[in-house]
């Protein structure tokens, strides 16, 4: 059972994605296409990942759409889980290469704005999401699945700011809601640690994402 303070952040997701689109409108072709840290991808593959998870959370999600004669797949580990996804995320990159830059900037802002207007409508506290690097086993409460949610379009954000060394999003209010979204990851990370029994783990997060 997670026991912790929730992270609530939907009515972050607007500020998130208009400090996105603010930024790309800015961009020249150079910059559209300056290497990222992310391996293989630039600037404009990652806008183009961003995409792709909010059509992925409306198309799911939203809509509750399975492809006919689909059958949920299984993996035998985490390790085939996140090849599989890496896979996936690869194939749409290299399918939607040919969207200009303008046109993502019109998706972004349209997708962005469908996918607040979802996240408003779930219930945050209803026991029936899965995030697999906060627990591997057992069903967690809707606020951790969009706490995760928000986490991909923080990191992939600052990938693209690094990349054209722009400032990053260290306002407290969107990078204070991220740090503590992470930290959720740490019980499970720290499970199979051998210690002694009482000892304990303290972090301490200064700065703009302190009071953690």
């Amino acid at each position: 059972m997670l026991n912790v303070q929730p992270v609530i952040v939907t009515d972050l997701f607007p500020a998130e994605r208009k400090s996105l689109l603010d930024l790309l409108r800015t961009f020249n072709n150079d910059q559209w296409f300056s290497e990222t840290i992310c391996t293989g991808w630039s600037v404009k593959d990652i806008a183009q990942h961003l995409f792709k998870d909010d059509v992925g959370i409306l198309s799911r999600k939203r809509d509750k759409f399975i492809m006919p004669n689909s059958s949920k797949k299984e993996f035998k580990s985490n390790k085939e889980f996140v090849e599989f996804i890496n896979t996936k995320n690869q194939e749409w990159v290299d399918i939607s290469r040919s969207f200009s830059p303008q046109i993502l900037i019109d998706l972004l802002e349209l997708t962005g704005r469908l996918t607040y207007d979802y996240w408003q409508t779930v219930d945050q506290y209803k026991i029936e999401s899965s995030v697999s690097w906060v627990s591997s086993d057992e069903k967690l409460p809707n606020w951790v699945d969009i706490a995760r949610e928000y986490t991909e379009r923080w990191l992939h954000q600052s990938h693209i700011r690094e990349a054209v060394k722009a400032p990053l999003i260290y306002e407290t209010e969107l990078f204070n809601p991220f740090v503590r979204a992470y930290m959720l990851a740490l019980p499970l990370t720290y499970k199979l640690i051998e210690t002694n029994l009482g000892n304990t783990i303290k972090i301490v997060v200064e700065g703009n994402a302190g009071g953690v």
